[in-house]
């Protein structure tokens, strides 16, 4: 299994660090269209979301940059800051925009579920919840991650198929 996530990897990353930050670029330039435009609640979740996925493609980009496991796992943790909720924050913005409601609970509890996931991540080091080990190696002068998934993957997995 590591020695074919390691050819994967060798595989993807011949170009994505040009593709990443054209993303970070897309995702900056909408995010300072969306603060031109006059605030509403619509306006407010497409920005929050947005600046979410700024975060996530940011982290992502420093990821790919990487040169030792230190910068790759800062570069994880600042990727989760946007990858854990720009979902859910999404969903709000479509429930907002097509005037649907959603139970409070459940609101909550996607939140919650975010934000345990959001933990797990931060403190992969002290616990096994989201990864259940986490081993790096050099490909073309890169740090690669492989990743173990834990439990919290696949909650967070299940709750953004649902």
């Amino acid at each position: 299994m590591r020695d074919e996530h390691i050819a994967f990897m060798e595989t993807i990353s011949k170009g994505p660090v040009i593709f990443q930050l054209c993303m970070v670029l897309i995702c900056g330039i909408f995010v300072l269209m969306l603060l031109s435009k006059k605030v509403n609640d619509v306006i407010q979740w497409l920005l929050l979301a947005s600046g979410l996925a700024l975060i996530q493609n940011a982290g992502y980009f420093f990821l790919l940059q990487s040169q030792n496991l230190n910068e790759a796992s800062i570069a994880l943790k600042v990727e989760y800051i946007g990858a854990s909720y720009v979902s859910t924050v999404f969903l709000f913005f479509v429930l907002v925009y097509c005037n649907k409601q959603m139970p409070r609970g459940i609101k909550w509890g996607m939140i919650a579920i975010d934000t345990c996931m959001l933990l797990g991540v931060w403190m992969w080091e002290y616990t096994a919840l989201y990864y259940t080990s986490v081993e790096y190696c050099i490909v073309r002068d890169t740090v690669k991650l492989v990743l173990g998934r834990g439990i919290l993957y696949y909650i967070g997995i299940f709750k953004i198929v649902v």
